[in-house]
């Protein structure tokens, strides 16, 4: 497993389903680390004897907080570093929606946003935000408007999938 992106802020919102163990490199194994999970399965990874709690417990491009740093270690075989067994939760996160589809406290069925406009500072919250076509989400709180600069009338809210 590999953290692309590092992120802090608040965990509000979160509700325990299930306990998810993954395994953190041991510098970032701290309770309240926030990161995005990216699945990097090699050779290596087909060999090793905790893929399974490694790479399939968590959703690629979801973002996920360290609840509980665990005892158990590990050495990962792939880039050769130590690695802390750990507690996560999945966190919510901001997304823009069209304002029409807005209800806080609806779960529905998302639908990227139509723009192909890729060098807009809007785009990771309208299009490349780790959801896919028809994920359910659950509107948790509208957060303001987006400045759109193709006048899509969207507003940035938290979800969590």
């Amino acid at each position: 497993m590999f953290l692309q992106k590092g992120i802090r802020g608040a965990d509000r919102g979160m509700e325990a389903k299930k306990k998810l163990i993954t395994t953190v490199p041991v510098n970032l194994a701290k309770e309240g680390y926030q990161f995005i999970f990216t699945r990097e399965d090699n050779d290596e990874c087909k060999k090793c004897k905790i893929r399974g709690a490694c790479l399939e417990n968590l959703t690629r491009g979801r973002r996920y907080v360290v609840k509980d740093v665990k005892q158990a270690g590990h050495t990962c075989p792939l880039v050769g570093l130590e690695a802390k067994v750990v507690e996560v939760q999945e966190v919510p996160f901001t997304v823009a929606l069209e304002r029409q589809r807005l209800m806080v406290g609806a779960t529905l069925s998302y639908t990227p946003v139509d723009c192909n406009w890729k060098f807009c500072e809007n785009y990771v919250y309208c299009v490349d935000n780790s959801l896919s076509q028809n994920d359910k989400i659950k509107i948790l709180e509208k957060q303001g408007e987006v400045d759109c600069p193709r006048s899509f009338k969207l507003s940035f809210v938290l979800v969590k999938p």
